[in-house]
């Protein structure tokens, strides 16, 4: 069974801006499928 603790957010706020990292993007580019797989683990 996976742990979905980490999916399951509150609402964002709209008056927050959401800050994406620059390695993040550099993976993005780079393979999306990295990226999330690198990234996602830290939500």
């Amino acid at each position: 069974m996976t742990d979905l603790s980490n999916f399951i957010k509150a609402p964002i706020d709209e008056s927050e801006p959401i800050l994406v990292s620059l390695s993040a993007l550099q993976h993005y580019a780079f393979c999306p499928r990295q990226c999330a797989l690198i990234h996602n683990e830290q939500a």
